[in-house]
């Protein structure tokens, strides 16, 4: 979020507007800033954050965003084995079409960029993906 946010924002205001920042403004798109709010431990949702609040999920949520067919791509370059050319891309619209939580793939596509938090927890689900598959 930038140096404009709103002070009197509530925990909801701060993910829903971190999650516009990626995805289009739509039922889904709420249903997913439930989900996060949902687990997000310690925090009331209807009164306003602190600053120190703001800051922890600034942390908590920064990184860098990523598609999951970068994802993907980054963790088969790691892999001690070659990978043929466009295997990421396949792997990613087929985790999309079974494995992705319906909430997130309502949303998003495998070329779409994922927030940070997503990417990052992604990154580490196809990392055990490909120690368990090597």
């Amino acid at each position: 979020m930038d140096q404009t946010e709103a002070t009197d924002a509530t925990l909801e205001d701060w993910v829903r507007g971190y999650a516009l920042t990626y995805f289009p403004d739509t039922e889904a798109t709420e249903r997913l800033v439930e989900r996060l709010v949902g687990r997000i431990p310690d925090m009331a949702t209807d009164l306003p954050l602190t600053d120190v609040q703001r800051e922890a999920l600034k942390e908590t949520f920064g990184g860098e965003s990523a598609s999951l067919v970068e994802i993907v791509e980054e963790v088969l370059d790691e892999a001690p084995v070659e990978a043929q050319d466009g295997a990421a891309r396949h792997i990613a619209e087929e985790w999309m079409r079974t494995k992705a939580p319906a909430h997130l793939a309502a949303v998003v596509g495998a070329d779409d960029e994922l927030p940070p938090i997503y990417a990052q927890e992604l990154r580490k689900k196809v990392r055990q993906g490909l120690r368990e598959a090597l």
